[in-house]
């Protein structure tokens, strides 16, 4: 049987399930986003191909996911914006 977590992945199991929060500046007030380091990671390479510091990033995905059938809970859109986005890019070029 396959194994659902690649030996490549072990060592990092721990890193990526660990959380970290970051503070950042929403519609006028500093608030914390609290979100696990694989989440970060995305953020990052997010912000870094559309030359955007995460912060940047951040609060452009909070003012474009603002409207009344958005939940407000900014990590949990956060984390399927990334998912969202792992997705689009493993999706084939040719499809």
């Amino acid at each position: 049987m396959d194994k659902l977590v690649p030996e490549s992945s072990i060592a990092r199991i721990d890193s990526g399930f660990s959380s970290r929060s970051h503070s950042i500046r929403l519609d006028g007030a500093v608030t914390s986003v609290r979100l696990e380091n694989a989440f970060w990671d995305v953020l990052g390479l997010m912000a870094a191909e559309k030359a955007l510091s995460v912060n940047q990033l951040i609060a452009k995905i909070h003012a474009e996911a603002s409207g009344p059938n958005v939940p407000h809970n900014t990590a949990s859109i956060l984390r399927v914006i990334c998912i969202e986005w792992v997705l689009e890019a493993l999706k084939p070029t040719n499809a």
